[in-house]
């Protein structure tokens, strides 16, 4: 994926910030993941749509960060920063799955009060 000393990389459909830490990490001398993801969200604020760590958006180009920002970010610092996109990435699965939930319950109790014209698939064998 990156090989050498790469300056830039282009983020993929689907690709999240962890993934793209995780491999530029190495060239980052000694930097956490943690602090990894934290110095390329600060380095490209533009890429993260809402301002969300959780949000990288695809096609974006997140520019390799400095070392000067990198030593400015101390691994409990970084830490923290993960365990609160991780908290909010909960807290808007949570929001999604809930909403999800409410529909089927109210399209479960349509379907329940109107039973009109069905259609019954099965094989010839079932009395058809």
């Amino acid at each position: 994926m990156l090989l050498g000393d790469v300056q830039k990389v282009t983020v993929k459909p689907g690709q999240t910030l962890s993934e793209i830490a995780a491999i530029m990490a190495p060239q980052l001398d000694g930097a956490t993941l943690d602090q990894t993801m934290m110095t390329l969200y600060k380095a490209n604020p533009d890429a993260f749509a809402s301002g969300s760590i959780n949000r990288l958006a695809a096609g974006a180009e997140l520019a390799k960060p400095s070392q000067a920002l990198l030593r400015s970010i101390g691994p409990a610092e970084a830490n923290q920063f993960a365990a609160e996109a991780n908290e909010q990435w909960r807290q808007e699965r949570g929001e999604k799955g809930g909403a999800s939930a409410d529909s089927k319950a109210a399209n479960a109790k349509a379907t329940e009060a109107s039973p009109k014209d069905r259609l019954k698939i099965g094989s010839s064998t079932d009395g058809w």
